[in-house]
């Protein structure tokens, strides 16, 4: 199967994912009730990720990753099996660790020296931390979906340019998380739940691992989902500056007090998150297959970061507004 009918399978099972969720939800015991967490009101079938989490495995697989097509089918059973029963946080963030240590180590091999065992604990942590943050940003309607598909799709451009290798698995999640979006906002009928998120972050994170050669391709690829870097690092680092437990769940992220005290609907949110990642992510494209602009991009982002911070710390100190209509995507 060529790239194009992948991507086309990866856009009709998007789509497949949230319908059979739909169906099946109440009867499987997948529906994400309310909390005083929630930015949702109504109970709400979860776990409609699962199309994005089967195209995506097979891609995989058909083009000849196969230790990795199982690696990620196992990530999406692990955050299946979140949605399904609850599994406890530190237990989950060991299993995550270990399936990314296996990603790394299928992609660089086992360590010969310190400076390679450095190096691969470093990819394992970066790929477990992307799949949590993902996991922390999928909090309102079309925020996991939208920002997927531009991230992929900014990697899909990267892959064609530099490594067309991994343009099908590029390709179908961005594609599929297209055909997922029209049941999840502007109103949510099923939400992708922790197999989707999850699986979306380490993905990502996985074909960073495999597409960058260098620091430069490294920062460039992380800019195509810079806005969820951004808001999940600041939130993370200021709740343990407070003393809190990052473990615990909050709803503390910037987009949710977008969404939730100041009452902006979730789309915009989801909207405004998306844009600034695409044009993040395209200037840092452009400015790393260019000359002298890629060794601005370090700085550039670096400014951006700060730019955030800024925005982070301003609307966060805005007066709330009251809770927004509650038809938002699941709890963070």
């Amino acid at each position: 199967m060529d790239t194009l009918h992948m991507a086309i399978t990866g856009l009709i099972a998007g789509a497949a994912g949230p319908v059979a969720i739909q169906r099946l939800g109440r009867g499987i015991w997948l529906m994400d009730a309310p909390n005083e967490r929630s930015s949702h009101s109504v109970p709400t079938p979860r776990g409609g990720g699962l199309g994005i989490v089967a195209a995506s495995s097979a891609a995989a697989g058909l083009s000849g990753h196969h230790v990795f097509a199982l690696i990620l089918a196992s990530i999406g059973l692990l955050g299946f099996l979140e949605d399904l029963y609850g599994i406890p946080a530190r237990l989950r963030l060991a299993v995550q660790l270990g399936l990314a240590f296996l990603a790394a180590a299928s992609a660089l091999g086992l360590p010969a020296s310190g400076a390679d065992g450095a190096l691969l604990l470093f990819w394992a942590v970066f790929i477990a931390g992307t799949a949590n943050f993902y996991n922390f940003m999928d909090g309102v309607n079309g925020m996991a979906g939208l920002s997927g598909a531009v991230a992929f799709g900014l990697f899909s451009l990267f892959a064609f340019l530099s490594c067309p290798e991994l343009l099908a698995l590029s390709l179908v999640p961005s594609l599929a998380c297209l055909g997922f979006l029209p049941f999840n906002a502007p109103r949510a009928r099923v939400f992708m739940g922790d197999a989707g998120s999850l699986f979306l972050g380490f993905l990502f994170a996985s074909l960073a691992l495999k597409a960058a050669s260098g620091p430069l391709e490294f920062v460039c690829i992380a800019a195509f989902l810079g806005t969820f870097y951004a808001d999940a690092l600041i939130t993370v680092a200021s709740r343990a500056a407070r003393g809190e437990d990052i473990f615990k769940a909050h709803r503390g992220h910037l987009y949710q007090y977008l969404a939730n005290e100041l009452s902006v609907p979730h789309w915009k949110v989801s909207l405004g998150y998306a844009s600034i990642q695409a044009l993040t992510g395209a200037l840092a494209l452009f400015a790393c297959s260019s000359g002298a602009g890629r060794f601005l991009l370090p700085g550039a982002l670096a400014a951006l970061l700060f730019v955030f911070a800024a925005a982070y710390r301003s609307i966060k100190s805005a007066p709330p507004k009251g809770k927004a209509p509650g038809r938002a995507e699941g709890v963070v």
